[in-house]
């Protein structure tokens, strides 16, 4: 009796968990503004967004970037040149902005470091 419960209540719970579906902790890029256009996503540190293409779709990622979401629990700082240099933008937790001219920061980046 304990061992069948046992696996329908792990059965719902894998059920529920599907949909649902898992957490979405990253941070999005995105070629225009208000998140239009190609997409790339980030789950750590990339010290040089050269070898980046747009998901699926070819383009290179590097200052390209005019759009941004942070789905993450931490700050995300994005940096002008590769290796974290120059100038940056930062990213408070769990925030989007749908038009980095604002901030001056319109196809610049080309290094994102995770706090």
């Amino acid at each position: 009796m304990w061992r069948r419960l046992s696996v329908v209540v792990g059965v719902v719970a894998l059920g529920f968990a599907g949909l649902v579906g898992p957490a979405s902790a990253d941070f999005w890029v995105y070629e225009h503004d208000d998140q239009g256009g190609r997409s790339e996503n980030f789950t750590g540190d990339d010290s040089n967004l050269f070898n980046n293409v747009w998901n699926d779709s070819g383009g290179n990622v590097n200052d390209n970037i005019s759009s941004m979401r942070n789905n993450e629990n931490r700050g995300v700082t994005m940096y002008e040149h590769a290796n974290y240099a120059g100038d940056d933008y930062y990213a408070r937790p769990n925030s989007e902005d749908d038009d980095l001219t604002n901030n001056g920061f319109d196809n610049i980046a080309s290094s994102i470091d995770f706090s």
